[in-house]
């Protein structure tokens, strides 16, 4: 089996081996690639690490872009730089949008994320808990960093008058040695250094005050957009490309960072722990990588309108690129369409060796500028324009006249093609120049004379000058009757050949078709003098004369083209290398490649079994992955029918106990047990209301945009206990709580609760089922090493030992036929997800601890 590969392989190779030596290099006119600058708004990090990925995974390449990243230089800003001109591309903060409305010409490709990176940095020591508590405080922040900061600052009730604005170190030195109290920051990278040097730091966040921002946009010029369209679409989708790479290859890329682009010597741990905090904002999972909404970024303007930072309006949709590649289309009129649809097949009359305007490869594939142009032409009009195959120059030129062809592609105008032939409008200027051996003297065709300058080509006078026939410059030079022996010869090629033979003293050939083939034949003895002629030359469409109507289509198709994207055509063609057929020296080089291959063939048969076993142990974890994927989705769906159904009956039993509680009040009952019944049905509704919260909850769990909250520690321990006191009581358990009274954390208090509900109650089935004498549960709660720790332990004889390894999988309960093994998985859920923590459990001498452990740097900030 595996000689059979090696055979299809060495086929494959020798194939590719063919192809090359057969090929016209012109047919892969990828070779031609468009460079561009970026410019980054910081030094290099993983903030930015989409776009590195995009040029190491060759995103950038296959749209044929060159890309040069360049990381901040202190002396101007990205978006300064960009609207200099000096780059084509930056990426910047919201403080984008400041600069739009200010009128400079901004453009928003993409948001890598809707959440603020930004934050206030204050040492959790300082007492500074929110924005309101920097009231005369010292605030470090950069100039771009104040867009934000002071929005934020101006929602908690500061205005600028009541904070002192310091120019930040960059370093965090200032807050460590409490010479600011705040410093502006990317939790993603400051909040690192602070916890290597055991500062513990609380966030003040712009999204907890309902600042929501897009941030690390990558934005353009409109001079870019307009002239460049097309590049702007690849250089985007090529980006967000490479940031999807990133996020899902996070080793690989921090690999790269560090060997080609760690200038802030950053380490691995640094790199990552930068990756994780940036993938909490972007949700690369949840969200569409780049996406931006219109209402949001109207609720930004909205924000900061009253904050007081935009004075004047702005249109967003002026700032918000849409990308009309898919949805631009060419408008004709009526009777033009007509036409086309009466026409859908045109037949174009090519010249097969004029290089590099359009020619037949070596496949007979039709290529160059015109033909690029072509192609456009038929995809907008709708219609097939195809090359007649087989003729020579001469043959077209018969054809055009006698209209079995339709079109000429690249032509210009003289006076014999005007009497059979319609011209459209010039797509491309193309000079004729004069060649001639090196040795000869210069041969100046302008000299001044009287102040303005006077052409002639007396220099020639006298002398055989080689054209091509039917070219522009046959027929000026006989129009002219210039006193000059003209050799006329087939080709532009043969035209130079004839001065290189000595046939001819000079050619007048096309600028384009002159420089390509004077590299390509390498024609060293030859050089380029002056321009032959005054006036310029163009390249036009040119169309049978019975055609007139084909003329204002082919117009209104060029101006819906724009000169722009035919610009860029033209100087892919020509910034190509040209090679017609194979040189001898390239012969070696292709026989290295085949060998290479061949080296390569048999390493990788060699590594064949180990990569076999490798593939076997990624299918058995990919088979594993899709099976929790599956639980996930049937539980997801479990819940959402739950949730339903649950509903329904709650609402129905909160009426139903509300009827009874008012007729209570029309009865007769003594004082003693109207106070009873009115104490049971308050805990039934309390109860009730708990419940009903729960259902929304479960609805909310996946949802993004809940809100942090302060709470209390023991208040939230202490609601947990009142819902399940009838249990409590009714199998006289004994509840020990130890728990500070003033320990305060940010979070989600709610779902904490559903939390610490689920894990008691476990207990209390545990000491029931196990008829447990003299029951208790224990709890503690304190904070440690910047960790929120909560514990649970019970009596209740501990877990299976056969289980206790995979309690907080889905489907795994103790219960046995009782339990569905989703309290403990979505627990441990609701701790990792919403509180980056974990939870843990271990079996004691008496019975089972669970240990939640929160950190209180991710924005779960604790205080005493």
């Amino acid at each position: 089996m595996q000689q059979n590969l090696v055979q299809r392989m060495l086929s494959r190779a020798l194939l590719i081996f063919a192809s090359c030596v057969s090929l016209n290099s012109w047919a892969n006119h990828s070779d031609y690639v468009d460079h561009v600058d970026l410019a980054l708004q910081w030094k290099h990090q993983f903030q930015f690490a989409g776009y590195y990925m995009a040029k190491e995974k060759g995103y950038y390449a296959a749209q044929h872009l060159d890309v040069d990243i360049k990381e901040v230089n202190l002396n101007y800003s990205s978006t300064s730089l960009l609207l200099d001109g000096r780059v084509n591309f930056a990426t910047a903060g919201v403080d984008a949008l400041k600069d739009r409305s200010d009128g400079k010409p901004l453009i928003a490709l993409y948001a890598v994320s809707r959440n603020s990176p930004l934050v206030l940095l204050v040492k959790k020591d300082s007492g500074i808990k929110t924005a309101a508590d920097l009231r005369n405080k010292r605030i470090s922040m950069a100039d771009a960093d104040e867009f934000i900061i002071s929005s934020m600052l101006n929602a908690a009730g500061l205005s600028e008058k009541d904070y002192i604005k310091k120019k930040p170190d960059f370093n965090m030195e200032d807050l460590i040695n409490n010479r600011t109290d705040a410093v502006a920051a990317y939790k993603s990278n400051e909040g690192f250094w602070l916890n290597k040097k055991g500062i513990k730091y609380r966030e003040i966040s712009p999204d907890d005050y309902d600042l929501g921002i897009y941030s690390d946009l990558l934005i353009t010029s409109e001079n870019e957009l307009n002239n460049h369209p097309i590049r702007v679409n690849k250089f985007r989708k090529a980006s967000l490309e490479g940031w999807k790479y990133a996020f899902s290859h996070v080793e690989e890329t921090i690999d790269v960072i560090l060997k080609k682009y760690n200038t802030q010597n950053k380490t691995r741990e640094h790199l990552r722990f930068e990756a994780r905090e940036l993938a909490k904002l972007v949700q690369p999972l949840k969200v569409e990588l780049g996406s931006m909404r219109l209402e949001f970024w109207q609720k930004i303007v909205r924000n900061f309108t009253q904050s007081g930072y935009f004075t004047k309006s702005i249109n967003l949709n002026d700032f918000i690129y849409t990308d009309l590649s898919t949805d631009r289309q060419l408008i004709l009129k009526p009777s033009l369409q007509a036409w086309l649809a009466k026409h859908p097949n045109i037949r174009l009359g090519v010249d097969p060796g004029f290089y590099p305007m359009e020619y037949r490869g070596n496949n007979g594939e039709y290529l160059g500028i015109a033909a690029d142009i072509v192609r456009l032409l038929s995809q907008h009009m709708k219609v097939n324009m195809e090359p007649v195959a087989g003729l020579t120059w001469d043959e077209v030129i018969s054809r055009a006249k006698n209209k079995s062809l339709d079109v000429l592609p690249a032509v210009s105008i003289t006076k014999s093609r005007d009497e059979y032939l319609l011209f459209s409008k010039p797509y491309i200027q193309n000079n004729m120049v004069i060649v001639t051996n090196r040795g000869n003297p210069t041969i100046r065709t302008k000299s001044p004379s009287r102040g303005r300058m006077i052409y002639s080509l007396e220099a020639l006078h006298g002398k055989k000058v080689s054209v091509t026939k039917d070219y522009p410059a046959y027929q000026k030079l006989i129009n002219q009757k210039e006193p000059i022996n003209i050799v006329v010869r087939p080709t532009t090629l043969a035209s130079l050949e004839a001065v290189i033979k000595g046939e001819a003293y000079a050619a007048i050939v096309f600028l384009d078709a002159a420089t390509t083939l004077l590299n390509t034949h390498q024609m060293t003895q030859l050089r380029i003098d002056e321009n032959a002629f005054e006036n310029p030359g163009y390249m036009h469409f040119a169309v049978r004369k019975d055609w007139p109507e084909l003329v204002e289509i082919i117009n209104t198709t060029l101006e819906f083209i724009g000169t722009a994207e035919i610009n860029r055509i033209q100087r892919k063609w020509r910034s190509a290398p040209i090679t017609l057929g194979i040189q001898k020296e390239q012969v070696v080089l292709y026989l290295i490649i085949l060998l290479l291959i061949i080296t390569i063939i048999t390493l990788w048969l060699f590594a064949l079994k180990r990569a076999k076993n490798k593939i076997e142990l990624q299918n058995k974890a990919n088979i594993n992955r899709l099976i929790g994927q599956s639980r996930h989705v049937v539980m997801g769906e479990m819940i959402a029918i739950l949730t339903h159904q649950w509903k329904q009956p709650l609402t129905a039993m909160m009426l139903s106990v509300g009827t009874v509680k008012t007729k209570l009040k029309t009865m007769e009952v003594d004082n003693a047990d109207a106070q009873f019944l009115d104490t049971q049905i308050e805990t039934i509704e309390t109860m009730m209301v708990n419940q009903n919260q729960l259902l929304v909850d479960f609805r909310d769990f996946f949802h993004p945009d809940k809100q942090k909250e302060l709470f209390n520690i023991n208040d939230n321990i202490a609601s947990v206990l009142e819902i399940l006191q009838g249990l409590i009581v009714r199998h006289n358990i004994s509840i020990k709580t130890h728990i500070p009274k003033q320990l305060e954390v940010v979070g989600y208090a709610r779902e904490l609760r559903h939390v610490m509900i689920n894990l008691i109650q476990n207990s209390i089935d545990q000491i029931v089922e196990a008829s447990i004498a003299n029951p208790h549960i224990i709890l503690r709660s304190v904070i440690k090493e910047n960790y929120l720790n909560i514990t649970l332990e019970d009596n209740a004889g501990g877990i299976d030992k056969s289980i206790i390894e995979t309690i907080f999988e889905p489907y795994v309960s103790t219960k046995s036929l009782n339990g569905t093994g989703l309290g403990l998985y979505m627990s441990k859920k609701i701790i990792q997800d919403n509180f980056q923590g974990s939870i843990e459990v271990a079996n004691t001498v008496q019975g089972a601890m669970f240990t939640i452990k929160i950190p209180l740097g991710g924005g779960n900030q604790g205080t005493w």
